[in-house]
Formats: structure tokens, sequence, C-alpha cells
């Protein structure tokens, strides 16, 4: 905003080679093509000839850019971020969930099928923001992880859950290990410990009372350490 007084005519220099002038003009709009620190100077002159200037600098960020690639499988949908020039993300799931993650690659899980629209928006450090939003369609609550043993030897079955959870673990020699389910929160609301012989252990386990929602399943060893996790979804 230009509040010269007594002045007609206006030399504007933006400090990245451009120049422009202009006659009575109070204020003017000039965008920048990169970022940097730029000095802008500004040159009032009266009719008479008599010229005064003045100057300040500005920090000018680079634009946001959103941008996100989805897939499908079962109820979770896996996401990889490669957006750019961006301190903070926001994801807008569809179903009511919200939340911030800065990761490149994240998932989110949904308790009910339909159609969602994701929504991503990119935060620069200069407080400018780009938004992208795509729909997805998750037309099955049953797959996250079929019944099978895969090849790192664990398996956790149904899921979606109800009463009864299943765990096959496969063990290359006598071990204790530790079950712990937790709300998405960390609040622990089931763990058991469990006694592991060679080759393939399978154990059932009867569930409290759980709200329906996401949980957490974990895996530990005798030193704490976690050998498997997993997402649970209880109806």
């Amino acid at each position: 905003i230009n509040k010269s007084l007594y002045a007609q005519i206006f030399k504007y220099n933006f400090g990245d080679g451009t120049v422009r002038t202009g006659v009575a003009s109070s204020d003017i709009r000039f965008a920048f093509n990169s970022a940097g620190i730029y000095t802008i100077r500004l040159e009032a002159s009266d009719v008479s000839g008599k010229t005064t200037t003045d100057s300040f600098s500005i920090s000018v960020h680079q634009k946001p850019l959103a941008m996100f690639r989805d897939s499908i499988r079962g109820a979770e949908v896996l996401i990889h971020n490669p957006s750019q020039y961006a301190s903070t993300y926001q994801w807008t799931w569809g179903d009511g969930q919200v939340s911030i993650s800065n990761d490149m690659n994240l998932s989110h899980i949904y308790n009910t099928t339909g159609d969602f629209r994701i929504r991503l928006s990119a935060k620069g450090e200069g407080g400018c923001t780009d938004t992208i939003s795509r729909s997805v369609s998750i037309n099955s609550l049953v797959g996250i992880e079929e019944h099978y043993l895969p090849e790192d030897g664990f398996a956790a079955y149904p899921n979606p859950f109800e009463h009864q959870l299943n765990i096959t673990l496969k063990s290359p020699g006598t071990q204790k290990v530790y079950v712990l389910v937790t709300s998405i929160e960390g609040r622990i609301v089931f763990q058991r410990a469990l006694t592991l012989a060679v080759g393939i252990n399978q154990f059932a386990s009867d569930m409290p009372e759980l709200s329906s929602g996401i949980y957490k399943l974990q895996i530990k060893g005798s030193l704490g350490n976690i050998i498997y996790h997993k997402t649970l979804i209880h109806r």
C-alpha cells in the first residue's frame, strides 16, 4: 500500500529486475516468480521533479503444491504424498476424521463402505495453502488381511473382528511373547502372554466388550520389542 503524500509519479523497483512506473497510483500488486528475499524500493516524485525514496525487504516463499496418490486394500486406503514446498499437511478423510501428518506414506481405515472424498491441505512456511481432493470407494470391510499365513509368519483374523480374535504365529524356537490390543489413542484394552513352540502356533482369544472402531494389535517379545503389528477393526 502506497501512503506517499504530495507526489504524482511513482517508480517501483521490486528487487528482481522488474521496475514499474505509475502516475497518481495509491496501490500496486506484484507477483514474484521465485522464492527469495527481495528489497523493494519506491521513488516518489512531484511535478517539480523533487524525489524521495523508501525501501523495505520481504521474504517470498514458494507456493505449496499439493498432490497425492491412493490405492485401496479392503477397508484401508494407502496414501503416497509427494507434495512440495509445504511444512504441514492436513488430511480430511470424508468420514468425519481429520488428521495432520507429514509422513510421505500413510494410511486410513474406514469403518463403513461407501464413497469418501479425501482432501489434502498443504500449508507452506509463508502461510499459503494449496488443496487437492479425490474420491475413493470402499466396497468391503473384509479383507484388510485375509485369513492366511504370509511369509513373515503372522496372521490375525477375522478382521474386522467381533467377539473372538484368532492369531497364528510361526516361531523359529521356543519363546514367550505378549499380545496387546490398544485403542487408537494407545489405551490397552486386551493383553495376554503366549508361549510359542517351534513351528506354527495358533491361539484363539475371547475379546472384551469393545466399542466399534479402530484398534492396534502388537506382538511383543520378552524384552518389549515389537515383533509384529497390525491395524484391526471392531464391528
